[in-house]
């Protein structure tokens, strides 16, 4: 199944990619567009509009199953049963002719070697005549398997062989006979889900990648050339399902697309932080109507679509508007490595990690960011900084100029203008020279409090005792001999203290239902919100009870609230007594 369903071929035989589509996002759709060979697309076919009850497609594929070197498609219908539509080879196609034996079509591949697409449709085997029809085959030892995942060759055989999902959950794999039989499957010990293959760790096996479901980490199962496979070697942070797998930079190494990221691969089985490439960028309701969405990506597929000889993405894309209705969208994300320079486009500068909140303080990195290295002056940051102007582009407001803090070759500190959850676009801007729309996401969310420190880790913090008619006396948090910096234990004798922690990524909280914790004591917040003075950085206010009176040194973290919405902040140190 596959809420997004894409194939990539030459459907009209000008040697240029074309993509073929089939969804069911308020209203059901299934056809193709045809390349111009620059990343643009023209309209093509659209086949009639099936869907069926469970509400998503069961595949969409592009073979030549009447062998007369055409593109063929096949894709599914509301009974369930598959449908074949045979290419003309020019872009149109015959009338679609039904597969009544085939449900839920899980994969294609030629599993006789006989020259001839065969389906696998649930555990069943349909062996492709090379007319377009099919006659029944072998069924894959189910052994209380529930589906078919995937076709690959695992044992490097030449066979395509079958990866397969039990009803627990656990993979097995089905080696290839080459005639159209399959030998008694073989446990997989580690669960994934949304498996892909590629030799990740550059062996020359083919191994599996999916997400661990117990620890939502990316796993790479290292291939053992027999079927079977090795422990598990473990990415964290995976942002969504595993999608396709691809070299994007050019390092011989592949890379994977995991839900709106890259990440790219180090050629060990382990991936770097990712490089969000986030939904498309047209709005999602026409201005002046602006209504809030999301868009998460459920399908992508590869292929060199404006042949310049590097691997572009085409990205099947799904976002929510009102009522529970959602919109299908394909777009297509050309790879202009090395592009604008980022490595990152935003991550929150007080932890280095993403996502980022609205009208928070972000950092990006990368080579050539700008030509020179300029901080901003005292006074409402400005947009242009060091000859470069950098654009934000998302779902809600379109494009808006970031106000710019610092910037440098590599490394630019901008406020965050966009509250469009969860990606929004970002490029750079020389000045003086035409600005073409380019660029890559940054992660967007609510709430992505994080808190500065000073350093060793010590909150960027300050605290005033209230006396008597409110009087207020600056108490000490941090006590700096340059270039030393150490925590100044706050006294808690006398007048109430109330201590301030900034940081960025809260600006959207409220006082109600948010916490601080400081030495395992949970406290209210009497103010969370904007700093006021300085663009981008946030406060929270706690009072501090004589209880926490000799605490000595110890931490503080909060726990913010917004809506039904929370946010959890790192972790600072402070010292009292």
């Amino acid at each position: 199944m596959c809420g997004a369903c894409l194939a990539v071929a030459d459907f009209n035989g000008d040697g240029i990619p074309d993509i073929g589509y089939a969804y069911n996002e308020l209203t059901p759709g299934s056809g193709v567009v045809l390349g111009n060979g620059d990343g643009t697309f023209r309209p093509g076919v659209i086949f009639p509009i099936f869907h069926n009850d469970e509400g998503v497609p069961n595949g969409f594929f592009a073979a030549d199953f009447n062998g007369d070197g055409r593109a063929d498609v096949l894709y599914s219908s509301a009974e369930s049963i598959a449908w074949i539509a045979l290419g003309n080879g020019d872009g149109t196609f015959q009338a679609p002719i039904g597969v009544s034996a085939c449900t839920s079509v899980a994969a294609v591949a030629d599993v006789n070697r006989d020259g001839n697409a065969d389906l696998i449709c649930g555990t069943s085997i349909l062996l492709g005549k090379g007319d377009g029809t099919f006659r029944a085959g072998a069924t894959v030892d189910a052994n209380q398997m529930d589906v078919v995942l995937l076709a690959a060759d695992f044992n490097g055989d030449g066979n395509s062989d079958l990866l397969l999902q039990r009803l627990s959950g656990q993979l097995a794999v089905a080696l290839g006979r080459g005639d159209g039989t399959f030998a008694a499957d073989l446990p997989v010990a580690t669960i994934l889900t949304s498996p892909i293959t590629g030799d990740f760790n550059g062996d020359g096996r083919v191994d599996l990648a999916g997400v661990c479901t117990k620890a939502g980490l990316i796993c790479v199962l290292p291939g053992g050339g027999d079927g079977t496979f090795g422990n598990a070697v473990m990415t964290p942070l995976a942002p969504g399902s595993l999608a396709a797998a691809a070299d994007f930079n050019g390092d011989g190494k592949l890379d994977l697309v995991a839900g709106n990221a890259v990440l790219t691969g180090n050629g060990d089985g382990t991936f770097r932080v990712p490089t969000f490439f986030g939904p498309g960028t047209q709005a999602c309701t026409p201005p002046p109507l602006i209504v809030p969405c999301s868009s998460v990506t459920l399908e992508a597929a590869v292929a060199d679509f404006n042949r310049d000889g590097l691997p572009d993405l085409v990205a099947g894309s799904v976002t929510s508007v009102l009522k529970g209705r959602s919109i299908f969208d394909v777009g297509v994300l050309l790879n202009d490595s090395p592009g604008d320079g980022f490595l990152t486009a935003g991550v929150s500068s007080a932890t280095l990690t993403w996502p980022v909140g609205p009208g928070s303080i972000a950092s990006a990195f990368g080579v050539n960011l700008s030509p020179a290295t300029q901080a901003a002056p005292p006074g409402p940051p400005p947009t242009t900084l060091g000859g470069i102007r950098l654009h934000v582009r998302d779902l809600l407001q379109g494009d808006q100029l970031a106000p710019l803090l610092y910037v440098s070759p590599s490394q630019i500190n901008y406020v965050m203008p966009s509250s469009s959850a969860p990606y929004a676009w970002i490029g750079v801007e020389r000045v003086g020279a035409p600005f073409v729309p380019k660029g890559i996401a940054a992660n967007i969310a609510t709430l992505a409090p994080g808190f500065y420190s000073v350093g060793a880790g010590l909150a960027a913090a300050s605290a005033l005792r209230v006396g008597p008619g409110g009087t207020e006396t600056a108490v000490p948090v941090i006590a700096c001999a340059s270039p030393v910096c150490s925590a100044a234990p706050i006294d808690l004798s006398g007048a109430p203290v109330y201590l301030s922690l900034y940081g960025t990524g809260f600006a959207q909280a409220m006082p109600a239902g948010s916490t601080c914790t400081i030495a395992g004591q949970t406290l209210p917040v009497s103010y969370a919100g904007p700093q006021i003075q300085i663009m981008g950085l946030d406060q929270v206010n706690v009072l501090l009870p004589n209880t926490l009176a000799g605490a000595g040194a110890t931490s503080v973290s909060c726990l913010f609230q917004a809506g039904d919405v929370t946010g959890a902040s790192n972790a600072v140190d402070l010292t009292i007594r």
